[in-house]
């Protein structure tokens, strides 16, 4: 998740001189990483890797879909980046709060106009080894 720049000293570029990013708290909840994890700092945002065509419809060895293999943590490989503990620990050292992957669907319904059916695209992904 990112958001947890606002808790570092940033060293930030203006016409004026150099500003220091600051730790904002809002509605009393503090850019913690426990209220970053747990959803309740409003200034929180997820990372995205998404797919047009659905990860479901990738051919076996295709880089679009190794890539999700590789943010899911079943990526092949001795690389540290190989596992979820390994990411977690390369996104913690640059800032951001590590969370482990998950799958959101889209709302094919929520299209204006409607698209149906509703397709769940997380239940597609759970044979193709991607975050359920």
């Amino acid at each position: 998740m990112a958001s947890r720049e606002a808790t570092l000293n940033v060293n930030l570029a203006a016409s004026d001189g150099t500003q220091f990013g600051f730790d904002l708290s809002l509605n009393q909840v503090t850019a913690d990483v426990a209220c970053i994890q747990a959803g309740s700092y409003p200034m929180a945002r997820l990372l995205y890797l998404n797919s047009i065509h659905g990860f479901e419809s990738l051919p076996t060895g295709d880089q679009e879909l190794e890539l999700a293999h590789c943010f899911s943590g079943r990526a092949t490989g001795a690389s540290a980046l190989s596992s979820v503990a390994g990411q977690n620990a390369l996104v913690a050292a640059t800032g951001f709060v590590p969370i482990d992957p998950f799958c959101v669907d889209f709302r094919e319904s929520g299209c204006s106009p409607p698209i149906s059916p509703d397709t769940n695209a997380c239940a597609n992904n759970a044979g193709l080894g991607i975050a359920p």
